[in-house]
């Protein structure tokens, strides 16, 4: 798969992802454009805001919206 092909998929996952109410693991690392191990890792350390419905750990899109821009840092610019 060449690298505008990947691009294209990615869009369409996020695109996908961005109308559901609650994301699994594999669908919030998509929106997030991180590997799903790392997700994984984030969550284990509770670095990041998630559902838990029984077992099943979800991520609500908003929430994970609010925490991106909450860890925003601005360019220093020299």
């Amino acid at each position: 798969m060449n690298h505008n092909s990947q691009e294209q998929l990615h869009q369409v996952q996020f695109e996908s992802v961005q109308t559901k109410r609650l994301l699994s693991v594999e669908e919030a690392a998509t929106y997030l454009g991180i590997a799903e191990w790392t997700l994984r890792g984030w969550v284990s350390r509770k670095r990041v805001p998630v559902v838990k419905l029984g077992r099943r750990t979800l991520f609500d899109p908003a929430d994970l919206s609010d925490w991106v821009e909450k860890h925003k840092v601005a360019a220093r610019y020299e």
